[in-house]
């Protein structure tokens, strides 16, 4: 099978490799390219959501910027100079301490 790298077709190596992380187990075909090391699976199935859970983040809808920046569980945190020049003024939430 050709490289979808490279394109080399010669001496790619077959591997048998089992789904573990939902714990189906089925078995699948990858190839390891000879000449450029990238692992590829062979044929990707045709029920391929059923290998995913529900919350896999590149499946979910994306946020908005405001519910990225002002989700408070976020993990990203900006301080006010960087919002202010992102979002304009009147929407920049004044600078909160964090008690000890």
């Amino acid at each position: 099978m050709k490289c979808p790298i490279c394109e080399n077709e010669e001496n790619n190596l077959t591997f048998i490799i089992k789904e573990m992380q939902i714990g189906l187990r089925e078995e699948f075909e990858y190839i390891e390219c000879s000449n450029c090391g990238c692992l590829f699976i062979k044929e990707i199935p045709k029920d391929i959501d059923k290998y995913y859970d529900t919350d896999y983040a590149p499946h979910l809808k994306p946020k908005s910027f405001n519910e990225i920046i002002f989700d408070k569980g976020s993990a990203i945190i900006l301080s006010n100079s960087i919002l202010s020049n992102l979002i304009p003024k009147e929407f920049v939430p004044p600078p909160f301490k964090i008690n000890k």
